[in-house]
């Protein structure tokens, strides 16, 4: 099984029971890239759930279509995730996801990773 897969949209990796997620910058984040994050998160899981920490400190731009694509189908295999964010526009993007999709799991926005890995630690297995 790979322990990382890289896209034009964001590096994934699975690192002592912790998937992260770094977003990479593009203009908009839209339902293609959504879709193609999430199928490779998926396939470098394996059929095995995971917390993840998901850096979106590169995102500017996430369409409703995306955001909605990520609240569902975007959930899959996930156990809880930690959000990085380190300006008032990824602040701003987590906001929108949240109070529009409401996530059944356990969710938290930080301000950096050891932050991040302290939030997602009783769910690692």
């Amino acid at each position: 099984m790979p322990q990382y897969i890289s896209n034009p949209y964001a590096k994934l990796s699975l690192v002592n029971g912790v998937l992260y997620c770094v977003y990479t910058p593009c203009p908009t984040f839209d339902l293609k890239a959504a879709m193609t994050v999430v199928r490779d998160r998926i396939k470098l899981q394996n059929g095995k759930f995971y917390p993840v920490l998901s850096d979106i400190s590169a995102l500017r731009t996430v369409t409703r279509e995306a955001r909605g694509y990520m609240a569902s189908e975007g959930l899959i295999l996930i156990t809880a995730i930690a959000f990085i964010s380190n300006s008032a526009l990824s602040d701003m993007n987590y906001h929108m996801y949240t109070q529009t999709h409401h996530p059944d799991i356990p969710i938290a926005l930080c301000k950096d990773h050891e932050a991040a890995l302290q939030f997602l630690r009783p769910f690692q297995s």
